[in-house]
Formats: structure tokens, C-alpha cells, sequence
């Protein structure tokens, strides 16, 4: 905030208006996330990019589906205060392997993160590293384990 008065050989003038300026943009552009597979889970994690002078409000975290568009998981809401302070998710390996995400054995899971601030979105990041999944097989229905 500022305001400017002059000031002349008979004195000062009165104020101007106060003027408000925030110098800041949106955040600039985040590193790739990774990914990687723990059990029968995939963790997504990203860096918080240098948010510009105005917070980080909230993330955008698209996971690639088997026909190579990227579409939101619910298990990683970039709006949740939990995903925010930590900048991971965890999302089951059985929600990726069914409708949309479709991805099978040996597919790779790809993300890519957008940050928000009051400015609006960051540019999306690239596509991050890629967790192989590996699906562990079951044994089949009816048969009981005598080992």
C-alpha cells in the first residue's frame, strides 16, 4: 500500500488515495511427481514449486489412464489440508487397475501436478517417473492353502 502528496515552498499537500499493489503470479512450474508402488498401493509425491508471493491454495494431481488422457483420482484431493502438508497420496492399486484408469500388469503410472494460488493455475507439470505395477497373483477361488 502507498499514497503520495507533494510538497512545494508553501508546505505538503493532502494525501493521494491509498494505492494497494501485489506483486505476485502464479506459482511457477512444479517438478515432476513420482511414483512409486508400496504393496498394493501407488504414492504419488511432488515438491511445492516456488508459489510467485501468493500461497499455495490447492494441487491438481492427474494420474494417466490406459488410453494416455490423464483424469483426476479421488484418492488424491489437492484441496484436502493433509495432501497439502505432506505433497503425497496414496492411491490403491485396485482403483487403477479398474475403470477409468484401466492400467494393466507392466503399464506404468504417470502423474503430473498443477499448483494453485490466488493468480490462478501453474503451468502442469511434466509427466513424472513411472512405478511399474506388478500385481501379485492370487491363488484361485476354492482352493485352500495347506502348506
Amino acid at each position: 500500500n502507498f499514497r503520495v502528496r507533494s510538497r512545494n515552498a508553501f508546505g505538503y499537500s493532502d494525501y493521494s488515495d491509498v494505492i494497494t499493489l501485489l506483486v505476485a503470479f502464479v506459482p511457477q512450474l512444479p517438478v515432476p511427481p513420482v511414483t512409486s508402488v508400496i504393496a498394493s498401493n501407488v504414492i504419488v509425491t511432488w515438491q511445492a514449486p516456488y508459489n510467485n508471493g501468493s500461497p499455495i491454495t490447492k494441487y491438481l494431481i492427474t494420474i494417466r489412464q490406459s488410453d494416455n488422457t490423464y483424469s483426476e483420482s479421488s484418492y488424491c484431493n489437492g484441496q484436502l489440508a493433509v495432501t497439502m502438508a505432506n505433497l503425497n497420496c496414496t492411491i490403491p492399486l485396485a482403483s487403477l487397475t479398474a475403470s477409468p484408469y484401466n492400467l494393466a500388469q507392466g503399464n506404468t503410472v504417470n502423474a503430473k501436478v498443477i499448483a494453485y494460488n490466488f493468480y490462478g493455475p501453474s503451468t502442469q507439470s511434466d509427466v513424472g517417473s513411472g512405478a511399474i505395477i506388478v500385481l501379485v497373483p492370487q491363488p484361485p477361488v476354492g482352493l485352500a492353502n495347506n502348506a
